[in-house]
C-alpha cells in the first residue's frame, strides 16, 4: 500500500511537528515508554537538522508529542532531544505538590461554558 507523502516544502518561518499516536495504548499504560519510535523520531530530527541548516528563514521549530505515541510524553520528548543534539530534560526539581495544589484551585471554581443550543457569536463560550 502506498504512502501519504507530505511534499517537504517549507512556506512559513516556522516548522510544526505533531506526534501523535493510533490509540492502541490504554492510558493506564501510561508513564513509560512503551512502543519502541526511536527510529522515527531519529528520522524526523534529522529532517529537522536539515531545515535548520538549509532554510535560513526558518526561526523556530515547534514539537508536540501525546502519551499515545509512545506511552509517556515527556520521555519521547527526552529521546527527541537527544537526537536533537540538545539537553536532556531533568523533571528532578518539579515540585508535583504545588503543581497539585495549584490544579485543585483551579478546579474549585468549576468553570462551565454557558449552555445554548446555538453558538451566535464568540462572547457565547465565556
Amino acid at each position: 500500500m502506498d504512502r501519504l507523502q507530505t511534499p517537504p516544502i517549507v512556506t512559513s518561518d516556522f516548522v510544526y511537528l505533531r506526534l501523535i499516536g493510533d490509540r492502541r495504548l490504554a492510558e493506564d499504560q501510561f508513564g513509560k515508554i512503551q512502543i519502541d519510535r526511536t527510529e522515527e523520531i531519529r528520522n524526523w530530527a534529522g529532517k529537522l537538522k536539515e531545515i535548520r541548516q538549509n532554510e535560513k528563514d526558518v526561526k523556530a521549530a515547534i514539537v508536540a508529542a501525546n502519551n499515545h505515541y509512545g506511552g509517556y510524553g515527556p520521555g519521547t520528548v527526552d529521546i527527541f532531544r537527544g537526537n536533537m543534539d540538545m539537553e536532556k530534560l531533568s523533571f528532578e526539581n518539579v515540585n508535583i505538590e504545588k503543581i497539585n495544589h495549584q490544579l485543585e484551585l483551579e478546579n474549585r471554581f468549576n468553570w462551565k461554558p454557558k449552555e445554548k443550543e446555538n453558538q451566535t457569536t464568540l462572547t457565547d463560550f465565556v
